[in-house]
């Protein structure tokens, strides 16, 4: 699951889990304000694709959160973003599954529309849950690239595309932590990337919470 996040002139790769979860690089754009209380956003580069981290402390119990996870095909439901399609491809058992999506960007960024295939996995950590996903080719599944294509034969799909969300139980609540990395493909404005970024990210996170807490 992506929303455009960032720009830039990646290749596919593969997932960078270990450079991403480090410290090192990132540059802090402050708290923003959400449905759910402040966000802490921060941004980096990898491997010249771009990431983003948003992180809040909610009220909501970390099963709550890992049950959504796990259906996360729901989204076209309940997200504010402009999905305009969601369907499994295929699941394997509760926590692990191939998800189509069509992203329909709004007429006023100017871009075109983005899809994407994802191998979503949930699993338990020791103070709580993860969820992670990662690219696969969407041309190794050929029903979700045709149904991409006739809504847009324009649409892209992004060369880079992973990331996670980590719910931790705590003294002060449930700690929400998502971050990724992605290349749209194409090319974006550097400030239509950063509002992206400062406010899409979020709003995203509140949605996902908001959602959550009602499991």
């Amino acid at each position: 699951m992506i929303w455009l996040l960032a720009a830039g002139s990646a290749h596919a790769a593969a997932p960078s889990w270990e450079a991403l979860a480090a410290q090192s690089g990132w540059r802090d754009l402050g708290e923003r304000r959400s449905a759910i209380g402040p966000v802490n956003v921060r941004t980096k580069k990898l491997d010249d694709a771009g990431c983003v981290e948003g992180r809040a402390t909610v009220d909501v119990p970390v099963a709550s959160m890992m049950a959504l996870a796990r259906d996360m095909v729901s989204a076209v439901d309940w997200s504010q973003a402009d999905l305009a399609e969601s369907r499994e491809i295929r699941r394997s058992g509760p926590d692990e599954f191939l998800l189509y999506q069509y992203y329909d960007a709004p007429g006023w960024t100017f871009t075109a529309d983005r899809y994407w295939v994802i191998r979503g996995r949930a699993s338990s950590r020791d103070t709580g849950g993860r969820y992670r996903y990662e690219r696969v080719d969407a041309t190794l599944h050929p029903a979700a690239h045709d149904a991409a294509m006739a809504r847009s034969s324009r649409a892209i799909e992004p060369p880079v595309n992973y990331g996670e969300w980590l719910f931790d139980s705590g003294p002060e609540g449930t700690t929400v932590l998502y971050r990724s990395c992605t290349d749209v493909g194409g090319r974006l404005p550097d400030r239509l990337v950063h509002w992206l970024n400062t406010n899409q990210v979020p709003n995203m996170i509140a949605d996902f919470v908001e959602e959550a807490a009602e499991r």
